[in-house]
């Protein structure tokens, strides 16, 4: 999931083309999509019809565009998928989910990939995570509760991202909270914690993470699973992880 993405025609038709490539190489090319803005229907159609549009109009007055490779029983193509990509230009983000089985989070599978998205959609943060499909990896990512089994608190917490987002908190460097992959641009990485630098706080401490850069604007913090709460506390208590009661009082 990547948040603050450029809004402009040149990066959509570079999401949409980086992501068909992918879906083709995982060998689940794109059955549906679904294209919203000026002149377009608000329906999912077969993607090739969805795609011929998007090429005749140079991929201009897009609000959003979703392609979808579905389940072979699929009835609801924004939850019966094996890869499924969004993006939406005025929320500013892409989402893009896959079963584990078909690409598992791993730097030799997925690296490559995400370096393409970095460079066409320019982000400002992003996130990698893994949830289980009837918990709705898309509708976490987006601040939204789905089939949740467990406690309030974790649902609050999974709503008060949709103020997050709308606040675009990680243009003042806060984060969702802390992944195995985390996606930081300058912001993020300048932010205070225990009086010096976030960068400068992974790099002291090998349980931290490693930080390496992906391009002149984005790294990537990569956090063993098992030192993610550790990581995560001490954040929490600097201040750095959104917190909606904290940071939109």
């Amino acid at each position: 999931m990547f948040y603050g993405v450029a809004p402009s025609p040149e990066s959509i038709c570079g999401f949409w083309n980086v992501a068909d490539r992918w879906f083709q190489g995982m060998g689940c090319p794109p059955d549906k999509a679904v294209i919203r803005g000026l002149g377009y229907g608000r329906k999912w159609t077969s993607f090739d019809s969805a795609n011929s549009k998007l090429e005749s109009k140079f991929f201009a007055d897009i609000t959003a565009a979703a392609m979808v490779c579905l389940t072979p029983k699929a009835k609801i193509p924004s939850n019966d998928y094996l890869v499924y990509a969004e993006f939406s230009s005025v929320f500013s983000y892409i989402s893009f989910a896959a079963r584990t089985s078909i690409l598992p989070l791993s730097k030799s599978t997925m690296l490559p990939f995400v370096r393409e998205l970095v460079d066409v959609a320019k982000p400002c943060y992003g996130i990698v995570y893994s949830r289980l499909h009837s918990l709705g990896p898309v509708s976490y990512g987006l601040g939204m509760v789905q089939g949740m089994g467990s406690g309030r608190s974790e649902s609050e917490n999974i709503c008060g991202w949709v103020d997050g987002m709308s606040n675009q908190v990680w243009q003042k460097g806060l984060l969702r909270d802390v992944y195995q992959w985390n996606f930081l641009t300058k912001r993020q990485l300048g932010m205070q914690v225990c009086e010096c630098s976030l960068e400068q706080w992974v790099a002291k401490n090998d349980q931290r993470g490693h930080i390496e850069a992906l391009n002149d604007r984005v790294s990537l913090w990569e956090v063993a699973e098992t030192n993610l709460e550790m990581v995560r506390k001490c954040l929490h208590e600097a201040g750095v992880i959104f917190d909606r009661r904290k940071h939109l009082a």
